[in-house]
């Protein structure tokens, strides 16, 4: 096998390896891109509920407020009024709890896709990486045919003059 022969087969052997290598470091990073992608998702459902709760005690405080306005303006709490005002208060307080568990379920779901998105290229990066070491591996053996022909032919061509 000649210098350039052992040259090329080399060569395509570190281009193997450092593609391999190149896409095994971009899966790892695409591994750990999902697991943020969870965790945020998870992070984002949590402080919805907080922000629910909070919510909720607002509006309690809010609700409370209107009952004592309205006790010391004299409006009997049994009224249908003050019925109604306290029902109106109660809807539109789990409407917004509603809401705002809604909004954080969406961008958990939004999370989770990207933790999907993520997870399709890590195996992409992996597969890539392997045909790389495959098409390497393929070139190695064809530069050592090759070079085997071309020493065949060499000796036969002495063989011929």
């Amino acid at each position: 096998m000649g210098l350039s022969s052992i040259i090329g087969v080399a060569g395509a052997a570190v281009k193997g390896i450092s593609a391999f290598s190149a896409s095994r470091y971009r899966a790892k990073v695409a591994a750990n891109n999902a697991e943020i992608y969870r965790d945020n998702a998870d992070r984002v459902l949590q402080e919805a509920s907080v922000e629910a709760q909070d919510n909720d005690v607002r509006a309690v405080g809010e609700i409370g407020q209107l009952l004592a306005s309205q006790g010391a303006s004299g409006i009997d709490m049994t009224s249908g009024s003050s019925l109604r005002s306290q029902v109106s208060a109660y809807k539109l307080a789990a409407r917004d709890r509603g809401y705002t568990i809604a909004r954080g379920e969406a961008a958990s779901v939004r999370m989770l896709q990207g933790a999907q998105d993520s997870l399709a290229e890590a195996r992409q990066a992996r597969s890539a990486g392997v045909f790389s070491l495959l098409g390497s591996a393929l070139g190695i053996g064809t530069e050592i045919v090759n070079n085997r022909t071309r020493t065949l032919e060499r000796e036969r061509a002495s063989l011929i003059s």
